[in-house]
């Protein structure tokens, strides 16, 4: 049994606002990735990008705090008993959004660094954005709804 105490209560306040951001997040990025390619000819989607960057960012902070919360939670010291649903769910949750925000990271350190013209030609860079921006809204999207039913108890 869990047991609740004064750091998680004062938590559960903040899930829900903190399901909502994640949850926004990652609908932004998955209809800006599949309407990407129909902008007008002229218009820089980068732009669009640049600023979903920083809101990625900040949610990939959020996501990895909450869900490092819940492999925490869901870790059980004594190494004989058997690998439960939460167990499983909360190592997934957080393992993947930890690789996620690396190679997030690197991408947009690099992208910072050497500006937008190191993706011209670069398909190796392109398809790594197309592999955070595929996986980064499901992520977001079970994270966020996990602290939104979990904000509202």
């Amino acid at each position: 049994m869990v047991t609740l105490n004064i750091e998680q209560a004062k938590l559960t306040v903040v899930k829900k606002p903190a399901g909502i951001y994640l949850v926004a997040v990652g609908v932004m990025v998955a209809l800006n990735f599949v309407l990407n390619p129909f902008y007008p000819v002229g218009f820089d989607g980068m732009i669009v990008w640049h600023v979903l960057d920083v809101l990625m960012l900040m949610g990939l902070g959020l996501a990895l705090f909450f869900n490092y919360l819940y492999k925490r939670d869901s870790t059980d010291d004594n190494a004989n008993t058997a690998i439960t649903r939460q167990y499983f769910e909360g190592n997934l949750y957080f393992f993947v959004t930890a690789g996620l925000t690396l190679w997030f990271l690197y991408n947009w350190f690099s992208l910072l660094a050497h500006g937008n013209g190191y993706l011209v030609g670069n398909a190796p860079a392109w398809n790594i954005w197309n592999a955070i921006d595929l996986v980064l809204p499901i992520t977001f999207g079970l994270t966020g709804c996990r602290l939104m039913r979990e904000g509202s108890r």
